[in-house]
């Protein structure tokens, strides 16, 4: 009966499983399309040419996801969409050339880029939400992905699990059984046995002798053992708890070299420098410090029109300056992590050429930033260590030609400290 329990709770919940995931759901637009899919990718996709476009009825009040992939993006330039909702425009969508290592299913000859994601909220009623290609973009495939609100439905689908009460009756009926191996319990009898060999001790009130071995043995040979195993084992602990060499820091530098990843989807990874100076007043483990970061960050952002042609080329240099504070945690003598959090400002610079006319245009600015991550040291000898950190930059800036522009990204980096 235990294992038709198992068997019969597994098959529920499998049943209940689909429920769950029932959150999200692919749809298909309107019409006779063919679904394209995309090896290692759940999502399901439909072809839009230049210049078409995809119907796909919505009810609101809700959200959803609209994916995006270029075809051949090698050859390709980015994909502009446009959606409506009804015959009102609520928003465009750009599909960045961005190879990936996916290939289409049907022909495994061809790539696509990365997915672009993007949401659009959709008001109440049923919607008809219309994804239009631009003339000059791409062949791409779009996938719409609607967030389902889970319904009270999905709880009394589970009601019929009650009927299951009855299978644990059964196996209170079954418990009986096992109970006819009490009669094991009278191999007891043997220590009551032990019991009552134990009275021909009291012959020992004859001979007073056995007694007096006993005392000796006891206090002789078993406290002494036991008092020196402990005085030994403690005086072992005490020896190896070393203090470790960092609880004598007190000033620290450090230089670094690594990659910076824009939040924005403008390119990248891009060459990240940063400088850090860390001051620790209390000699204390772990310990808090007073920490100056920079740093300095060149991006190298290229736009394009609708046609994948490039219309501008931005250089942008970003110098990041943070009052951090610093918490110093030893693992032991040889590692320790450090994580530190703090703002400051970004001094920008940009420069914006025209590649049609060769003009270009240049605007600076301050900004405030903020700086914040975590890095792990590996101590070559008492003043000098190499470290791994990784971290983000964020703040936003507005310039001449470019306005709310993202400063911010995720960096990783490789560094050398020196400890006095």
């Amino acid at each position: 009966m235990t294992g038709n329990k198992f068997l019969f709770a597994a098959v529920l919940l499998v049943a209940a499983f689909p429920l769950v995931l029932g959150a999200q759901e692919f749809i298909s637009p309107k019409g006779s399309q063919s679904q394209i899919t995309v090896e290692k990718d759940s999502a399901k996709y439909f072809m839009l040419k230049p210049g078409s476009e995809l119907i796909f009825k919505v009810v609101g009040p809700n959200t959803i996801k609209i994916y995006g992939r270029i075809i051949n993006p090698a050859k390709a330039g980015n994909a502009s969409l446009m959606v409506y909702q009804g015959g009102t425009l609520v928003g465009a969508m750009l599909v960045t050339p961005k190879p990936s290592k996916d290939l289409l299913s049907h022909n495994k000859s061809l790539g696509v880029s990365v997915v672009s994601i993007q949401e659009f909220g959709i008001s109440d009623g049923e919607q008809d939400v219309k994804i239009k290609s631009s003339a000059k973009s791409p062949e791409t495939i779009v996938a719409v992905e609607v967030m389902v609100k889970k319904g009270a439905e999905q709880s009394i689908d589970l009601v019929p699990l009650v009927p299951l009460a009855p299978l644990v009756s059964q196996k209170k009926e079954e418990k009986p059984a096992d109970i006819d191996l009490v009669p094991l319990v009278p191999l007891v009898a043997p220590t009551d046995t032990k019991q009552e060999k134990a009275p021909p001790a009291k012959q020992s009130s004859k001979d007073t002798k056995p007694e007096g071995q006993y005392k000796e043995i006891v206090a002789s040979s078993a406290p002494k053992e036991k008092v020196e195993v402990p005085s030994k084992s403690i005086s072992t602990v005490v020896e190896t708890t070393s203090k470790p060499i960092i609880e004598k820091r007190i000033f620290q530098a450090g230089l670094n070299a690594g990659i910076i990843i824009p939040s924005q989807s403008i390119g990248g990874p891009y060459t990240d420098i940063g400088l850090s100076l860390s001051f620790f007043p209390i000699k204390t483990n772990p310990a808090f410090g007073l920490g100056l970061n920079t740093g300095y960050h060149n991006l190298q952002i290229d736009i394009k029109d609708g046609s994948g042609m490039k219309k501008y080329a931005m250089s942008s240099n970003l110098i990041p300056v943070s009052l951090t504070l610093s918490y110093l945690i030893p693992i032991n003598n040889k590692f320790y992590a450090d994580i530190f959090g703090g703002g400051g400002v970004s001094i920008i610079s940009a420069e914006l050429k025209n590649s049609t006319t060769n003009t270009s245009k240049s605007a600076s600015s301050v900004a405030p930033s903020f700086n914040a991550g975590a890095s792990l040291t590996f101590r070559l000898n008492k003043n000098n260590g190499i470290s791994v950190l990784c971290g983000f930059v964020g703040g936003k800036a507005s310039l001449d030609f470019v306005k709310d522009l993202d400063i911010g990204g995720t960096y990783f980096a490789l560094g050398y400290n020196f400890t006095y």
